[in-house]
């Protein structure tokens, strides 16, 4: 799945320094395959300090596993976590951004998305890295980095 720009998104990096995603994501990006055990999953996001693992199959991404992923899809219901594989906890609805958006565009998708984490792929849609809050946060002003959390944190409306 693919957002689109919104407009007014919180950072304009780009204009100050001419930064794109790449310019700031984490690469290689760690990932696994749909058929890896949970237990893995988890082990390979404590080993490198990672919320989100990609889960990919020939470098193209069908999923992402995020912590929350484990605790809710596996813990919390009481599943055995030495029994699920990836593809029993990842989130097939994955919002991708590609490695030469702008850091508004990357902005704009997790502000519209209400993600923390994006997976990064090139021009044949193949995973190249991630980017998240922090990677923003490192390269902005706090002024500017509090909007983006704001816009992220802040609940979606309902609809009635």
């Amino acid at each position: 799945m693919r957002g689109g720009r919104i407009p007014a998104a919180p950072l304009c990096l780009e204009r100050k320094f001419g930064m794109k995603v790449k310019d700031i994501m984490h690469s290689p990006a760690e990932s696994c395959d749909p058929g890896t055990r949970i237990c893995d999953v988890a082990g390979k996001m404590n080993r490198h300090d990672c919320g989100i693992i990609p889960i990919v199959m020939d470098r193209k991404v069908l999923g992402v596993v995020t912590d929350r992923d484990i605790a809710m899809r596996i813990v919390a219901a009481a599943r055995e976590p030495r029994e699920m594989c990836a593809m029993d906890a990842m989130s097939i609805r994955v919002v991708t951004v590609n490695e030469n958006a702008t850091i508004e565009d990357c902005c704009g998708l997790m502000g519209q998305h209400k993600l923390r984490r994006l997976p990064v792929v090139d021009q044949n849609d193949e995973l190249v890295g991630v980017v998240s809050m922090a990677d923003i946060a490192k390269n902005s002003d706090p002024h500017e980095t509090g909007r983006l959390m704001k816009l992220i944190s802040e609940p979606e409306e309902a609809v009635v």
